[in-house]
């Protein structure tokens, strides 16, 4: 799996624990035989960074039983939190790009839990100005094979859409079973709410949290031998 050294980008807001566990995996000890930095891996994302010993001594942060210590969230958003919504973008593009490997596996996704519930950045469709729903990547593929309600077209299936009430336009993102492709393209419907309406029901596995589960989809990646 891999592992990457991690730096301070924008993040979104979601609901956070009061800590977080980040665990100690190695030390960095000076000439003088002092630690300098440690390296902290979070079991949340897998993400790894080094952590300067002089933090430690200043906010006098204890190591808990385990080898680990307790971030704030303010702490964990620094020096990992935003860094997890960057790394979900990229894997959410990666994804995109190998949906073909995401189709042809569909059963593998639907019939294990852990990858049921992976969601990606495109797994959205919202109203312009105002209602956006997610849903997961298990929800999505379940609804494909048990109705036709998500496709535009013959074999043309919907993964997000945005619609505009007062305009009755729409646009969307589909995958395309026969072409093997991803499609986009846009409309003009006065039924074009049914395309959202139809995407917010699956949302019935997806929880937001704060954070993405990138570690999962890292997992999801290895199972359909896609690089990252």
């Amino acid at each position: 799996m891999l592992r990457r050294f991690v730096y301070s980008t924008k993040s979104k807001s979601g609901k956070e624990p009061p800590s977080f566990k980040v665990n100690i995996i190695a030390s960095q000890v000076g000439v003088d035989k002092v630690i300098k930095f440690y390296l902290l891996l979070d079991p949340r994302s897998g993400l790894i960074t080094w952590y300067p010993a002089t933090l430690v001594q200043a906010n006098r942060m204890p190591i808990e039983k385990g080898d680990c210590f307790l971030f704030s969230p303010a702490m964990y958003k620094y020096w990992f939190g935003n860094s997890i919504h960057e790394e979900y973008k990229r894997l959410s593009q990666i994804a995109l790009e190998n949906f073909e490997k995401i189709t042809k596996n569909s059963s593998l996704i639907i019939e294990n839990d852990d990858f049921f519930v992976v969601s990606f950045s495109f797994l959205q469709s919202h109203i312009k100005g105002s209602e956006v729903s997610y849903y997961c990547i298990g929800d999505l593929l379940k609804s494909w094979i048990n109705h036709t309600r998500a496709q535009t077209k013959d074999g043309i299936y919907m993964l997000k859409v945005s619609v505009c009430f007062s305009t009755s336009n729409y646009t969307y993102l589909a995958w395309d079973y026969v072409g093997q492709r991803l499609v986009r393209g846009k409309g003009k419907s006065e039924n074009c709410y049914k395309f959202y309406f139809d995407l917010k029901q699956l949302d019935s596995h997806w929880k937001r949290n704060s954070y993405p589960d990138i570690a999962r989809i890292m997992n999801l990646f290895d199972n359909l031998n896609i690089n990252y």
